[in-house]
């Protein structure tokens, strides 16, 4: 089974919510709704070579039991933030997923992002 054209970890559509008011909000909790379901039992999550996604799904904040993440080989990945803007860009990094993750995560591992230019402000919460 071959990823490589996933340019994105959620469930939402391109397009589907935009500019309506209350559908924003609604797609935005079903893209959630797959990693609320993982978060108290997943453990270990890999992302390895997936070139088109740039930045971390907005649900990996559920991911509070995660102990072991590795990012290998993502070369589009512009942020690790779930902001999806490059670190140090617009608003201020409230540290999430940093924050959430940092209870349990005991392994992290990022390698072969080339496009990755900036650690997150969040990471000091590891």
């Amino acid at each position: 089974l071959s990823l490589k054209g996933l340019t994105s970890l959620s469930l939402g559509k391109a397009g589907e919510g935009e500019g309506e008011g209350e559908g924003e909000g609604e797609n935005e909790e079903e893209d959630d709704m797959p990693w609320r379901c993982l978060g108290h039992n997943l453990r270990s999550l890999v992302l390895r070579k997936l070139p088109k996604l740039v930045n971390l799904p907005k649900g990996i904040c559920y991911l509070t039991a995660l102990e072991s993440l590795r990012i290998v080989d993502c070369e589009g990945l512009e942020s690790l933030s779930n902001a999806g803007k490059r670190e140090g860009e617009g608003e201020q990094n409230d540290g999430l997923p940093w924050r959430c993750l940092g209870h349990n995560l005991r392994s992290l591992v990022l390698r072969k992002l080339p496009k990755l230019v900036n650690l997150p402000k969040g990471i000091c919460y590891l």
